[in-house]
């Protein structure tokens, strides 16, 4: 079988203001270009045959370099445009044409909204970094920006120290959200098992 043709730009775009509004805006383009194909896709394979074609040629181009512009920052009306490229691919895998099933039920499909995979994506590179030290660098970063409180040793917190916009988009300043994570499960853990455990972190499960 053909690949689908993204026809993605293996780069991303941003302005001088660090916001990436273009960039989204591109590949929410080119997604809705690929509808479509997708369809016709759809009508020769089963169902699961169907997700792997759409999370390796569909997902895999659309969400390339993710950690980088899919974070805490992006707009309201940038996620909104992310949101319903995500449902349409999910309503396509469920012959839904119509839009008779509800978003909560597509969300039981097992498939991460794109502001909670921007979130799984920096969460996984955040504690690989923090317990492997691996690159240097960066691990001395998120250390920068983390503390941890005497009675909850294993329950390490993060902060945004960061005093204007362009400062909050470094990725040491995007980890308030892994504040509940416990640590104590995630040292000596291999990746694949911590690849697992992060998605039952965020409530998704399968496919991705």
């Amino acid at each position: 079988m053909r690949a689908l043709n993204m026809a993605a730009p293996r780069r991303v775009q941003f302005d001088n203001q660090m916001k990436f509004n273009e960039h989204i805006s591109c590949i929410v383009n080119k997604a809705k270009k690929l509808n479509s194909a997708l369809r016709m896709i759809r009508k020769k394979l089963k169902m699961d045959q169907f997700l792997k074609v759409m999370t390796s040629q569909f997902y895999g181009k659309c969400f390339y370099g993710a950690p980088v512009w899919l974070n805490g920052m992006n707009s309201f009306a940038d996620l909104r445009k992310l949101n319903a490229m995500h449902y349409r691919s999910l309503r396509i895998a469920r012959k839904d044409y119509k839009c008779n099933i509800s978003r909560a039920t597509l969300d039981r499909m097992g498939r991460a909204r794109p502001s909670v995979w921007g979130q799984y994506l920096m969460a996984s590179t955040a504690i690989k970094s923090i317990t492997k030290c691996i690159p240097f660098n960066l691990h001395a970063e998120f250390k920068r920006n983390m503390f941890t409180e005497r009675r909850k040793p294993l329950k390490p917190k993060f902060f945004d120290d960061s005093k204007r916009r362009i400062g909050r988009m470094a990725a040491r300043n995007r980890l308030n959200f892994i504040n509940d994570v416990e640590f104590d499960w995630i040292n000596g853990m291999t990746d694949d098992l911590l690849r697992i455990k992060l998605k039952k972190h965020f409530k998704f499960d399968h496919g991705q």
